[in-house]
This record gives C-alpha cells, sequence and structure tokens, in this order.
C-alpha cells in the first residue's frame, strides 16, 4: 500500500504522518513499514508511508492514499514565525504572500485527498479523528494504544528526527497561546482581509 501523507506546514501533518505510520505498526513489523520524508524516501515493495508538502504529480500518480489537513491561517501563521529565525518574515506582506502559497498548496492536495484531517477536531475528538482515518483504510486497530504511543511523541531532542519527523523546535512555548497573542494586529487584519472568504467557508470565525 502506499499512502502520502501531503499536509501543509504547522498544520498537523507530521501529527497526521505518525497517526498512520503508529497505526501500520500495530499491524506489521517494523521492516515491513517504510516511513519517510519525501527528501529521504525509496518506494520499496513493503508498506509505504511517504510525508511531503509540496504537490507532487509524480507523488500522487504512485499514490494508493492521500490524506492531508488543514488549520486556521492565523495559527500556522503564528506557528511558523514562532519557529522562523528573526526577520525571516519581515513585513505583513511576506506574511500574506506564505499563506497563499501555503494555500496553493493545500489546494492542490485537497482536491486528490481521500481523507482531510482537521487541526482544531483532533484537539477535540483524538479518537474519532483516528477511527476515521483507519476506517477509510480498511484496518482494525487498537484505537486507545495509539492516542497514548502518539501522546508520547515529543520533540527531537538534538537534530530531526527520522522516525517520528519531529525536530528540536517542533513545538514550542507558543504553540498553547491564542494567534492574537503572537501575530500584530496588522499581520492578523491582513490575513483576514485577504483569505477571509477562505476562513469563513472552512468554519473559522473573523474577528
Amino acid at each position: 500500500m502506499n499512502i502520502v501523507v501531503a499536509g501543509i506546514p504547522r498544520s498537523g501533518s507530521t501529527r497526521l504522518y505518525n497517526i498512520v505510520r503508529l497505526g501500520f505498526l500495530q499491524q506489521y513489523s517494523p521492516d515491513l513499514v517504510n516511513s519517510e520524508w519525501v527528501t529521504n524516501f525509496k518506494p520499496s515493495d513493503n508498506q509505504n508511508i511517504l510525508k511531503i508538502h509540496q504537490f507532487s504529480e509524480k507523488w500522487l500518480s504512485w499514490s494508493d492514499y492521500v490524506f492531508t489537513c488543514k488549520r486556521d491561517l492565523r495559527y500556522i501563521a503564528a506557528s511558523a514565525i514562532d519557529l522562523m529565525p528573526v526577520n525571516t518574515y519581515r513585513t505583513t506582506d511576506d506574511i500574506v504572500k506564505m499563506c497563499r502559497e501555503i494555500l496553493e498548496m493545500y489546494e492542490a492536495w485537497s482536491s486528490h485527498a481521500d481523507y482531510e484531517l482537521v487541526y482544531e477536531d483532533f484537539s477535540e475528538n483524538s479518537e474519532s479523528v483516528v477511527s476515521k482515518i483507519f476506517g477509510v483504510l480498511g484496518m482494525n486497530i487498537d484505537i486507545g494504544k495509539l492516542v497514548a504511543d502518539l501522546n508520547e511523541i515529543g520533540n527531537s531532542r538534538e537534530r530531526f528526527d527520522r522516525r517520528t519527523l519531529m525536530h528540536p523546535n517542533h513545538i514550542s512555548g507558543q504553540t498553547k497561546k491564542h494567534y492574537s497573542e503572537r501575530l500584530t494586529r496588522e499581520q492578523t487584519s491582513a490575513i483576514e482581509s485577504v483569505f477571509g472568504s477562505w476562513l469563513v467557508e472552512n468554519g473559522y470565525k473573523l474577528i
């Protein structure tokens, strides 16, 4: 089976990847589960789980299933700013450009997705989301164990972890803060002005 986890950055894509990976590890030995980030990935004859951000016709045509995810753009922007070096996003225009690129990536994958994880839904009912994912795959797994194992995954201590795809700064102390505490009023207003229709259509309220 070939699965592409094609979530946009800072939207729960690594979490989605690990959900799929942990589920397969319940039914297959580790040597039969080939899971990797795209730059390190080499397809095998076993169970393949590929994580990617940028849209790719090559990997789309290769896949049996495509899973993607979405999140409130304001939180994606806040999370990106938290993680990036100082001055990476120098202006509000830079942030709007980043959001536009992310939405283009999202639209490209979501039109082909077999399942879409909504970041906010997972926070509210993780077991239901996991059940839906493996319902799509037709797999019976121990959902409680998977969620417990998922909760044990934290930041990598020193460098990028090729098993979990976590890095040392993946989850920061800023994560639990509201986006309004992490974005300026100008930045929030710009995102809502340019992408307001997308936010509303996807269930995200405007201030």
